[in-house]
């Protein structure tokens, strides 16, 4: 039981960590920087594992180990992968949740316990190996220790690469080591073939995410332009309440001037007052206007004709 326990921790202590890892394979170019990468070759392989077939979109994990200070470098030692569970990917973009982060956490402390994470991995379905602004934001965020490192693994044209701190900026590693225990035999295997996708399909994720944020814009365009055409169907509306009561106030003033001029026109002096009910509820009679017309003071000799008493006629 003991020997199991020992060998379960020895996965990442059996190596001397105060020393440089001597069985190694470089890959890449050499690195003229004072920093390099060491990563042990069944975790690189377990990442490769892990990666591909997740092509369509990221996912990623966590990178476990420690440093060494020799020939004048400070060396990133990786032994070990940890997978962040609970992860939200898109095509081009890798979340770790709380839930990742306990996960993670729960891992390194149950499988690593004398290490520190010094990294992570991600992968880049089919658009190769770059860090986008997204990917620098997490870098300089959470990964943000001088010795932190950032892996890139496109699952699709099989490339990978490195990234680490240099003078205070996120830089490209042009080469890394493998390594294993000594007396393991290490060979440079043959680049394995891209993965033969369907590129309607590889690019469908992505072309759906721009169809989608192409509706969400026009949406709000449309909903932008409606609030907007509401708004100055509105003024018109009230514009239009204004023009009609304009309207009604020039007819009534127009329907008076007309009134008065008839008046005038027949003779009124001014416009008769409206009729008023009697108390039986009888309208009294208008009077009826003088003909103007009619030669002046012939009503007056009118009535002063009259026939003389005793029925005699009148002397002339």
């Amino acid at each position: 039981m003991a020997k199991k326990k020992k060998k379960k921790a020895g996965k990442s202590g059996a190596i001397d960590r105060t020393v440089l890892p001597q069985n190694i394979l470089p890959k890449g170019e050499r690195v003229e920087a004072d920093k390099a990468v060491y990563i042990r070759r069944d975790v690189y392989r377990e990442i490769l594992r892990f990666s591909e077939n997740k092509t369509e979109r990221e996912c990623g994990g966590v990178l476990v180990g420690y440093t060494v200070e020799a020939l004048g470098k400070t060396n990133i030692i990786l032994c070990g992968f940890i997978e962040a569970k609970f992860s939200e990917g898109t095509p081009t973009t890798l979340k770790f949740t709380h839930k990742s982060w306990e996960y993670i956490h729960a891992e390194t402390a149950k499988r690593f316990p004398d290490l520190k994470i010094m990294g992570w991995i991600h992968t880049h379905p089919d658009f190769g190996v770059f860090l986008s602004e997204y990917d620098v934001f997490i870098q300089e965020s959470v990964f943000s220790d001088e010795n932190q490192v950032a892996l890139v693994v496109d699952p699709i044209r099989r490339e990978e690469g490195f990234y680490f701190w240099l003078n205070g900026r996120i830089e490209r590693c042009k080469g890394y080591f493998l390594f294993d225990a000594p007396g393991v035999e290490l060979r440079d295997e043959p680049p394995a073939e891209p993965v033969k996708v369907d590129p309607v399909r590889a690019r469908l994720p992505a072309a759906a995410v721009c169809l989608l944020a192409a509706m969400a814009i026009a949406i709000a365009a449309l909903i932008s332009a409606t609030l907007l055409l509401n708004n100055r169907l509105n003024d018109v509306q009230k514009q239009f309440r204004m023009l009609e009561d304009s309207a009604n106030q020039a007819i009534a003033v127009l329907q008076q001037q007309m009134q008065s001029l008839y008046y005038q026109m027949n003779g009124f002096p001014s416009a008769p007052a409206a009729s008023e009910e009697t108390p039986s509820g009888e309208t009294e009679p208008e009077e009826t206007p003088a003909d103007p017309a009619a030669p002046a003071g012939e009503e007056e000799g009118a009535s002063e004709t009259q026939q003389p008493d005793g029925g005699e006629e009148a002397q002339p």
